[in-house]
């Protein structure tokens, strides 16, 4: 567990940086909720996740399930198809996730209504049939990493196990519910944020 200390050595305080669990750096910003309810929460154990943007929902991962969150500059696409799509990154393979494509299938809603982040759309050298801007390595052992595409950068809060609740299937329509575990509500300006099953994503792709 992490607590609010070994939080912000994680993080760069101020800016756009931080270092990854395995200590390269990578792109993270920290959100506003944890400065503001930190004093009512201050006794309770808090879990720190991972938040990020797709179509119109917001979803989250546990900070423990991501390795890394790299530019998409440092990693080469090699072959794909609709939903999966296979990269080189450094020395290893690299699956990339539509984790939209999987979600939304019955939806479809605009992937257009996420401005990708200008400022990285250097393009692997192969055009990539998915457009993003990161790539959030989950963590898993496994010989091909996986990871999650995502169009600007993540967000880590700070949530107490109390505000994490179940999801029910009106809420979610016609969203793929296997990938959903459950909810967390009223995060700074976000509604609502939905937090992925890590083992149904991995299962995408084993």
């Amino acid at each position: 567990m992490f607590n609010h200390s070994s939080l912000r050595s994680l993080l760069a305080v101020g800016g756009a940086q931080s270092r990854s669990l395995d200590g390269v750096q990578s792109p993270l910003v920290v959100g506003g909720a944890q400065s503001r309810r930190s004093a009512r929460r201050k006794n309770k154990a808090e879990q720190p996740i991972i938040a990020f943007q797709l179509g119109r929902e917001w979803f989250a991962l546990p900070i423990l399930a991501i390795q890394k969150v790299i530019p998409v500059s440092q990693i080469n696409y090699i072959t794909g198809d609709s939903q999966n799509n296979l990269y080189q990154f450094k020395d290893k393979k690299l699956t990339i996730i539509d984790v939209e494509q999987h979600i939304f299938a019955n939806s479809s809603p605009s992937k257009s209504s996420v401005t990708t982040d200008s400022s990285l759309l250097k393009q692997p050298e192969l055009t990539s049939p998915v457009s993003f801007s990161y790539v959030a390595i989950l963590q898993q052992e496994a010989e091909i990493l996986a990871g999650l595409p995502l169009n600007s950068q993540p967000v880590i809060y700070k949530v107490p196990p109390t505000d994490f609740q179940a999801i029910t299937s009106t809420e979610i329509g016609s969203y793929d519910r296997q990938y959903i575990e459950s909810k967390v509500t009223n995060i700074d300006e976000i509604s609502r944020l939905f937090i992925l099953n890590l083992q149904q994503l991995l299962q995408l792709i084993n």
